[in-house]
C-alpha cells in the first residue's frame, strides 16, 4: 500500500463490504426498513449532499499544501485530521442503507469504520515521514478521526464554519447559473436568423424548371 493508493483501496473495500451486506439482505429477505421509498430517498439525498459538501470543502483546504506553505490550518482540518474518511463512514455509506432500505447496509457501517480508521492511521505514517514536525505538530491540535463536538464552543465554530462554507459554495452555484443564462440568451440574441428566398425568386426558379422540361 503507498500513499496514493490509500483512498482508492479503502474506497474499494468500503463498497466491496456495502455490496455483500446488500446481497445478504436479498437473499435473506431482508430486514429492510418499514418507511417509504419518499422519506428514505430524501434522507439518502440529504446524507449525500452533506458527503459531498464536505468532499467539496476538504478538497478547497488541502491539508498538505497548507503544511507545505506552512499557512494556518483552515477548513475541515481545523476539527478532524481526515475530514473526508469521517464522511465517508457516517454519511455516505447510511446515505447507500437509506437508497437500499437495508438495515444490514447500516450495520456495515461498523466494520466499515474500522476499514477507514485503518487506513486514517496508514496515511499518517506517510504524512509524518514526509513532513517530519510539521504534521507531528499539527497531529496535536486536531483529533485523528472524531471531531470533539461534544465540546461546545469547537461545536458551534464547527457548525458555523460549515453553514459559512455551505452558503459560499451556494451563492457560487447560484451566479455560475445566472452567469450560463445570460450567456444562452445572448447567443440566441445574436444567432443569425435562417436566409428567406423570395416568392418572385422561387416562381422564376419553377418557370425556368418548367421551360427546361419543355
Amino acid at each position: 500500500m503507498t500513499k496514493r493508493t490509500i483512498l482508492p483501496e479503502t474506497i474499494f473495500y468500503n463498497f466491496v463490504v456495502a455490496l455483500i451486506a446488500l446481497v445478504f439482505s436479498w437473499f435473506f429477505g431482508g430486514p429492510w426498513m418499514d418507511f417509504e421509498t419518499k422519506t428514505t430517498r430524501l434522507i439518502a439525498l440529504f446524507l449525500f449532499a452533506i458527503f459531498l459538501a464536505v468532499a467539496i470543502w476538504t478538497k478547497l483546504n488541502n491539508i498538505e499544501k497548507t503544511i507545505k506553505e506552512g499557512r494556518a490550518i483552515s477548513g475541515p482540518y481545523q476539527y478532524t485530521r481526515h475530514p473526508i474518511f469521517f464522511a465517508a463512514v457516517f454519511f455516505l455509506n447510511p446515505a447507500l442503507a437509506f437508497l437500499f432500505k437495508s438495515w444490514l447496509v447500516l450495520i456495515a457501517t461498523i466494520p466499515i469504520f474500522f476499514i477507514w480508521r485503518n487506513a486514517a492511521r496508514n496515511q499518517e505514517l506517510f504524512l509524518a515521514k514526509e513532513y517530519n514536525d510539521k504534521y507531528r505538530h499539527y497531529r496535536l491540535t486536531a483529533p485523528l478521526f472524531f471531531p470533539n463536538v461534544f465540546d461546545r464552543k469547537i461545536f458551534s465554530t464547527l457548525f458555523a464554519d460549515f453553514l459559512f462554507f455551505l452558503s459560499r459554495l451556494s451563492v457560487s452555484i447560484f451566479l455560475l447559473i445566472i452567469s450560463d443564462t445570460r450567456n444562452g440568451t445572448c447567443l440566441k440574441k445574436q444567432s443569425p436568423e435562417p436566409p428567406t428566398i423570395p416568392a418572385q425568386t422561387i416562381s422564376e426558379l419553377h418557370s425556368n424548371c418548367q421551360n427546361w422540361k419543355k
